[in-house]
């Protein structure tokens, strides 16, 4: 099995509406926004610079800058300032949901996996039915030769999401074993044929999602 390559990010969010009777000045990070859409990281965290650096955001305002910038700098693999930005939206806004996964991204890929778990596991109890948040979390437990747990979390990732891309490379690999109608569920795990598709598991390697 092709090893998956992409892990789940949470895109970036537009900025709110210019309020009235406000200074805030958010043309910077709108064009922020439109060179991200397009595909244009480096430019677009140039003009989330001079947005943030203005000093007239809100603080709301504020937490989305970072996170968008942060989500910039992870596209252009800057892991490191991928997370100063998520660690300065969360900082700003403690529960920002999104910010939680794309952390744990951003500290699975430079190798910190025990972090990502963490937040993966805040993810998860803030938003617990997400696909993406479980199959990221089973990809940092297989790294830390945790084959189980991680056995376990992309099962309900497939189970929650059978259809995305990452989740069909998984089932194929567990063809004949896997149930789409919940004969087979990760609570089955010590079941024999579990068993054969965890070991199937273990021997394909860990897929990088």
């Amino acid at each position: 099995m092709r090893p998956v390559r992409s892990l789940i990010l949470c895109l970036a969010v537009l900025l709110l509406p210019l309020r009235s009777g406000t200074a805030e000045d958010l043309t910077y990070c709108y064009l922020g926004w439109d060179a991200q859409g397009a595909g244009k990281n480096a430019l677009a965290i140039s003009h989330y610079n001079r947005c943030i650096d203005k000093g007239t955001l809100s603080s709301g305002q504020q937490a989305i800058a970072h996170f968008n910038r942060g989500n910039a700098y992870y596209s252009e693999e800057q892991y490191n300032q991928a997370l100063a930005d998520y660690n300065a939206a969360l900082r700003i806004k403690p529960d920002y949901i999104k910010v939680y996964l794309n952390r744990g991204n951003a500290y699975a890929r430079i190798g910190q996996y025990s972090r990502a778990i963490a937040d993966y596991d805040h993810s998860l109890r803030l938003k617990p039915n997400d696909f993406g948040a479980y199959g990221s979390r089973a990809t940092a437990h297989c790294h830390l030769g945790k084959a189980k747990q991680a056995f376990s979390d992309y099962m309900e990732s497939a189970r929650l999401e059978p259809s995305h891309a990452n989740n069909l490379q998984f089932l194929l690999m567990l063809e004949g074993f896997y149930q789409p109608d919940g004969g087979f569920v990760a609570d089955d795990i010590f079941e024999p044929k579990a068993q054969a598709a965890l070991r199937a598991f273990i021997e394909a390697g860990c897929p990088q999602r």
